[in-house]
């Protein structure tokens, strides 16, 4: 497996996707455990398979055998300028196939706005 480019050992679960513009959220919110909550944005998403709540988060860019092993399901979209990110922890592997992946730390709590609040551009927001 690649070198992971990200690599957090908490729960995560799946926060936001956003179909118009291929946007999915990751978080992991502040506990008994931890001060800090973490956001992990993936741009120009054409395909995922991940469940929604899962212990530990690693993301790796994936190499062409890595791709091919994962069995990636694009339907009607296609790879073009995407990567495939795969995506594991200590009992699931996943991917997501997307542009880009970007990742922050803060103090906010549950409901509180993701840093990467402006860049989410949801319709009717």
């Amino acid at each position: 497996m690649s070198e992971a480019i990200i690599s957090f050992q908490r729960t995560f679960e799946v926060w936001l996707y956003s179909v118009s513009h291929g946007q999915l959220l990751l978080r992991s919110n502040r506990s008994e455990k931890f001060s800090t909550r973490i956001d992990v944005l993936f741009k120009d998403v054409a395909a995922m398979a991940l469940p929604t709540v899962f212990d530990g988060l690693s993301v790796a860019e994936a190499t062409t055998d890595e791709a091919r092993d994962l069995n990636i399901q694009l339907g009607a979209l296609l790879i073009d300028n995407r990567k495939v990110f795969a995506i594991w922890g200590p009992n699931f592997r996943g991917y997501v196939v997307a542009g880009a992946v970007f990742w922050h730390e803060d103090e906010g709590y549950h409901f509180d706005e993701s840093y990467f609040e402006q860049s989410l551009l949801i319709a009717g927001r």
